[in-house]
């Protein structure tokens, strides 16, 4: 068998050195689309949530500030509880519960 000369050792290492770049960068496209799915699956729901906590946060002030100017009437038989100004808390609360049903619903990739 004859040996090989230097320019097709060095055309062998070339070629392999193309294969080993193409890999690479085969495997780079396929990290990116999965940290793509990653994020379109994972983040939304994150999102959602911190939305979600905020709503909270706002319906408990609301009701926090409502209850700490409660009075109460003693003119009749029976005391009354009257708290001013009512808190309007049903629209928050509408919409945390239609972000909660989106993220319950969402379908997740595996």
């Amino acid at each position: 068998m004859k040996a090989l000369t230097v320019g097709q050792r060095l055309a062998g290492l070339i070629g392999l050195a193309v294969m080993l770049v193409g890999l690479g960068v085969y495997g780079l496209s396929a990290s990116k689309d999965s940290l793509k799915t990653v994020f379109e699956d994972r983040m939304k729901p994150v999102v959602d949530l911190g939305q979600i906590s905020k709503i909270m946060i706002d319906n408990r002030r609301a009701v926090r500030a409502a209850l700490s100017d409660v009075k109460i009437d003693t003119s009749g038989k029976v005391a009354v509880l009257a708290m001013s100004p009512k808190p309007d808390i049903r629209e928050t609360q509408k919409s945390g519960h239609i972000l909660w049903r989106s993220i319950t619903n969402r379908k997740f990739s595996v």
